[in-house]
This record gives structure tokens, sequence and C-alpha cells, in this order.
């Protein structure tokens, strides 16, 4: 039995496992999870104050929200529907159907972003 044949089941799976889930989660949050972690226990170290206020000024300027995770956010995204893939979830059991308005709102919200983004520069400048 090969590695394969205990990873990938024969039937598609209907329900996830404990453990799907488990690396599911450290897929999609894992960094999350591990930089809020770090700066919770910075804030008990009184002699890392610089270290901590440093941390928690990168961590205001480059959060979950900004441009710099996003790309991380959708190769997160991208690895975690291959191992799905992988553990061959059956996604047409989920109630989710595409429509040309989806297409277009998710068009309008990532141009509206992206000019967002442009105007925070162009403030930054100034």
């Amino acid at each position: 039995m090969t590695i394969l044949s205990k990873i990938r089941p024969s039937q598609p799976l209907k329900e996830l496992k404990w453990f799907d889930i488990l690396v599911i989660t450290l897929l999609m949050f894992g960094q999350f999870i591990y930089r809020s972690t770090e700066l919770y226990l910075a804030s008990f170290a009184p002699t890392a104050t610089t270290a901590a206020t440093e941390t928690i000024s990168n961590t205001a300027s480059e959060g979950a929200a900004f441009s710099s995770n996003f790309n991380l956010q959708l190769l997160m995204l991208v690895l975690t529907i291959l191992y799905l893939l992988l553990r061959r979830f059956d996604f047409k059991q989920l109630p989710i159907r595409l429509s040309w308005s989806v297409l277009l709102w998710t068009l309008l919200i990532c141009r509206s972003r992206i000019l967002w983004r442009h105007r925070d520069d162009a403030e930054w400048r100034v």
C-alpha cells in the first residue's frame, strides 16, 4: 500500500475528518495564529519592548487586509483546494452556484480595492 493510497480515499469524501479540518485550519490561518501568539508572548517581556513595538507596528502596516498578505492568502487558498482535491472531497455537494452577477460584483470589489490602495499611497506621499 503506497502513501498516496493511504491519503487518497477510493470514494469521494462527503464529510471531512478531524485531521482534514486541522490541516485546512493550519493552511488558511497558520501564519496569523503564529503571529498573534508571538505578539501575545512578546507583550509579557518588558526587556524586549522595542522589539515588541517594532513587531506591532509592522503588523499594523502589513496586517491581514494588506496587499502583501493578499498574495499569501491566495496561495494558501490554492494549496487548500489542492489538498481537498487530493483527499477527493466532493465539491458538488456544496450549495454554491456561480452566476454572472457574482463575477461582476467580484470585479467591482477588486477594482475599488485597487483604487483605495492607490488613494492611500498618494496620501502618504503628500
